[in-house]
């Protein structure tokens, strides 16, 4: 299609959307007075917050920047497709867990212990779908790009390394969105804002460091280093500094998911082996892992005691 015509009709829908919520927040809510005297308190961290969004600025714009300066634009071109998968997965997933973040800031503000058996309950399903998503995309990726490129011959798409890669950082990055969201909520942006400025920092080093090495996979190191750093911060923080708790119960979560991971990918290998040459057949494999994935990691969670204890406490909250 026309790209211009693509980006013509996204903005033109983006702005019914604007007027919409304009005309929504005037009829429902006129009380709101734009003349009114601002309270900046209630902003107070809002210098820190903005070092959490320019830290988070060059955190994502690093690989491709990198890229483009020491090894070309095939090579962008190379990681903008495979990142084109693993970005709309995510945010699928980001789509879900912003559904329910006013419920869970709500409850933070409220009831402290409430908040906990609600947080565990979403960790537990959310952390389950993410690694199933993340599981059909992996067993997928390849046979997608095989697809998605057929008839191009001036760049290597076909890229198991690659798959593997891009996949590790996007589960790195979704296993920690629950503590994230803790750590939000709670508003400890000041307190936390050197830690994302070393999670930038670490992404430039060592990819900058490696992709005179090994290319685009250095660059992905480099991400992956940063995000390894970044997920295992958020996960102690979150559960020590404001649960008051151990973090084994989130890395325990999260190792389970790990082992189903492997364990899907050896089930798709014997169960789904269908020659994959068209976008139906594609697509008919697709529903078909995700199921099984689905069903895996669900059932997987709720075998583990600990795990099952947390969903049962978790049930009873939400009843309350």
């Amino acid at each position: 299609a026309n790209i211009v015509a693509v980006v013509a009709a996204g903005f033109v829908i983006q702005l019914i959307q604007m007027s919409y919520i304009l005309w929504y927040i005037r009829k429902k809510y006129p009380q709101l007075k734009l003349s009114v005297e601002p309270n900046v308190q209630a902003i107070a961290q809002r210098n820190y917050a903005l070092i959490h969004q320019v830290s988070g600025l060059v955190f994502n714009n690093t690989d491709v920047i990198i890229l483009t300066v020491f090894c070309g634009l095939k090579v962008v071109s190379v990681y903008s497709v495979f990142k084109l998968i693993t970005s709309h997965i995510e945010s699928l997933l980001t789509t879900v867990s912003g559904s329910v973040n006013f419920i869970l800031g709500q409850t933070f503000q409220m009831d402290k212990q409430m908040y906990i058996r609600r947080h565990d309950l979403f960790e537990s399903f959310f952390s389950a779908v993410s690694y199933a998503l993340f599981s059909v995309t992996l067993f997928l990726f390849l046979p997608f790009m095989r697809l998605y490129t057929a008839g191009i011959s001036d760049a290597n798409y076909i890229d198991e390394a690659l798959a593997i890669l891009f996949v590790t950082a996007s589960l790195l990055s979704m296993s920690r969105t629950c503590t994230c969201m803790t750590v939000n909520i709670a508003g400890h942006f000041k307190q936390t804002a050197s830690r994302s400025i070393l999670e930038s920092a670490i992404n430039l080093v060592v990819s900058l460091v490696a992709v005179f090495k090994i290319g685009i996979y250095g660059v992905l190191i480099g991400t992956i280093a940063a995000l390894a750093y970044r997920t295992n911060d958020f996960i102690i923080y979150a559960n020590k500094k404001l649960m008051g708790r151990s973090p084994w119960r989130t890395y325990s979560i999260y190792a389970v998911n790990i082992v189903l991971l492997f364990l899907t990918q050896a089930l798709f290998k014997s169960i789904l082996h269908t020659e994959i040459g068209s976008y139906l057949t594609f697509a008919a494999v697709g529903l078909e892992a995700t199921a099984l994935s689905l069903v895996t990691f669900l059932g997987g969670q709720l075998l583990f005691p600990h795990v099952r204890a947390g969903l049962k406490v978790g049930l009873a909250a939400l009843s309350i």
